[in-house]
């Protein structure tokens, strides 16, 4: 027979399950652990704080404006970081002793952390070394983000009369001058980067850099190595230079201009030829030098008489001294022309200058750095002048110099000269 189920009684109650009581007394919360990590956490903050607390002295000496001599103590730092030492110390002592907080493994570590943080202050605040928070978050920041570009200072693009002279001369250069227009721009371009970039290194110590400029691929390899030399040239010339008060009023502010200038001019130099030429390299031609000066387009030469070139020029006008020199000289500036005669009344001195359409060794006003050296040789673009205007090249002792203009290189006056 089956058993029936007690019945509750009065005198007999139903016994209750205890199971609930026992689930509710395991409901319990275990107590907080987190508070255990305030102590070690304190003892970290003192490792750390003196990498922006100071209290002490600081020797430096510089020489030529570059730091020879550089030395700190923290006394501040030194003490903040021994008393986080002994915090850790009797932390990892007395943890799990009567009265303490039991052993956990994150209090552990971070005493841990926060020991080794504190040692390695203790040595930062004797300067055995000298590390600097901030040059650590800007150089990781180089590596993961890269680098800045500094910015333009007042340069605010090309003003409509220097596109027009680019888009004329894109006009009208034929393809060997205007690629060494390209090339121009392009090896001064790289040597004014790596002329700031040695000045950030030496001066600054600056994170902001110039990305290297990207060749266009019709560039032939003596165009590259001639962009290569202007870059070697420049950091053979900046890397030990002395940092100068021009270097810090010339660099950050009119060079960085020009780098941003210069990457326009070559943006519009490359599209330029692009259009006309192509984007391939063209066929290889040998570089023939001139070894004589000849002309094309000069109707005077150097020895002329004074009647010789008036009956040239169809003028009666004497030769007088003019602004430029004492010699007396007779000037065309229609022409471009201006005839300096000697004391015996011969040509000993010709300048040419814009609007003169002739050439000069196969080299015309106008053309760029990178066709004089084709042409006539030792005309390698390089360092940058602070603050200078003109550059002179000149060629058997003086009897011919080309001036060009440090900020296009681009030839603005021809000068040949008695010998």
């Amino acid at each position: 027979m089956n058993a029936e189920p007690p019945h509750e009684t009065a005198a007999h109650p139903v016994p209750q399950d205890p199971t609930p009581a026992r689930a509710r007394r395991g409901l319990v919360p275990p107590p907080k652990r987190w508070p255990d990590l305030k102590d070690p956490a304190i003892a970290l903050i003192l490792g750390i704080a003196p990498f922006w607390l100071f209290f002490g002295f600081h020797h430096k000496v510089t020489a030529n404006d570059r730091v020879v001599e550089d030395y700190s103590l923290n006394i501040l730092g030194l003490i903040l970081a021994m008393a986080g030492i002994v915090m850790v110390f009797r932390m990892l002592r007395r943890d799990g002793s009567y009265g303490r907080p039991p052993r956990w493994w994150p209090r552990t570590a971070l005493s841990l952390l926060a020991g080794l943080a504190c040692l390695f202050q203790v040595a930062q605040s004797l300067g055995i070394y000298r590390v600097d928070p901030a040059d650590t978050m800007r150089d990781l920041r180089v590596v993961l983000l890269g680098s800045r570009e500094p910015h333009a200072v007042a340069y605010a693009g090309l003003d409509a009369a220097r596109r027009e002279a680019l888009a004329r001369r894109a006009r009208e250069a034929d393809e060997g001058r205007l690629r060494d227009d390209v090339v121009t721009t392009a090896a001064r371009l790289a040597a004014a980067i790596v002329q700031y970039d040695q000045y950030a290194i030496r001066c600054e110590d600056s994170y902001r850099r110039f990305r290297r400029v990207d060749m266009p691929s019709f560039l032939t390899a003596e165009d590259r190595a001639y962009v290569d030399q202007a870059e070697n040239a420049t950091l053979e010339h900046w890397r030990a230079a002395p940092c100068t008060v021009r270097e810090r009023q010339f660099i950050p502010g009119p060079l960085v201009d020009a780098v941003h200038r210069d990457r326009d001019v070559l943006a519009m130099q490359v599209a330029a030829y692009r259009a006309r030429f192509g984007a391939n390299q063209p066929a290889a031609a040998e570089t023939v030098r001139v070894e004589e000066v000849t002309t094309e387009g000069l109707p005077v030469a150097i020895g002329a008489t004074v009647a010789e070139v008036q009956a040239t020029f169809g003028t009666s006008a004497a030769p007088t001294a003019g602004a430029e020199g004492s010699e007396p000289a007779l000037a065309f500036p229609d022409r471009g022309i201006r005839v300096v005669f000697g004391p015996d009344g011969k040509v000993v001195q010709i300048v040419l200058d814009a609007p003169f359409a002739g050439t000069v060794t196969n080299v015309s006003i106008g053309d760029s750095l990178r066709s004089l050296d084709r042409h006539v040789g030792d005309a390698a673009a390089g360092p940058r002048g602070l603050a200078e205007g003109i550059a002179v090249n000149s060629y058997g002792n003086g009897q011919l110099a080309f001036q060009t203009s440090i900020e296009t290189d681009v030839i603005s006056r021809i000068i040949l000269r008695a010998p």
